[in-house]
């Protein structure tokens, strides 16, 4: 499978949302992303021209159209996924360690300044959306708005996804902390693995 679709992050986070409801139709997609569904209609295209989807009409013996639902051909490992299991493992492990909320804090802080001052000469939102990005989280901003799907935090800590959550704010607040940006208001949804947050001037 070409590689171009996997660095793309929406059109990641269609697949693997493909891999986990194989079936699913594109305004599912939509919802359990929280892409658009133009937007998922021409990911869903892209990955049937490299060969990686197909598509399965259902009419379900109602008249008129019917419902298109779509399916991985093959169940490809994303390039990084395979550290997942011992991601997990070192998530449960620092659970177990009880190192405390404000110990979680400051660790997201510093890996947040850290990347803000490695990623210098862009945007502080710019930065903000790369530094999540790496984190494995599908990025969409939307004015002030910035909704993150595909989240990870339940897959690497499916028994605290919380700890994660509250990691990836002061990720955000570390990468912002030199400029005129603020975020407010986080609000994480980690059973449909959307998170938002609004992005202010500061």
């Amino acid at each position: 499978m070409p590689v171009e679709w996997i660095a793309n992050r929406a059109r990641l986070a269609v697949a693997r949302r493909l891999a986990e409801v194989p079936g699913a139709s594109a305004p599912e997609l939509a919802a359990a992303t929280g892409l658009h569904l133009n937007t998922v209609r021409t990911h869903l295209r892209a990955l049937e021209s490299d060969g990686a989807v197909e598509r399965l009409a259902e009419s379900g013996g109602r008249p008129g159209r019917p419902v298109v639902r779509y399916r991985l051909r093959r169940g490809p490992v994303p390039t990084g996924d395979e550290f997942l299991p011992l991601s997990a493992l070192l998530a449960t492990a620092l659970a177990g360690l009880g190192p405390g909320p404000e110990r979680v804090r400051e660790a997201g802080l510093d890996w947040g300044r850290r990347w803000s001052r490695g990623e210098g000469g862009e945007d502080a939102v710019e930065r903000l959306r790369l530094a999540l990005e790496r984190l494995g989280f599908a990025v969409e901003l939307d004015g002030e708005r910035l909704r993150l799907s595909a989240c990870p935090c339940p897959l690497v800590s499916p028994d605290d996804p919380g700890m994660l959550c509250g990691l990836a704010d002061a990720v955000i607040e570390g990468v912002l902390e030199d400029s005129s940006r603020r975020s407010e208001r986080n609000h994480h949804d980690s059973k449909a693995r959307r998170c938002t947050a609004t992005i202010s001037a500061g």
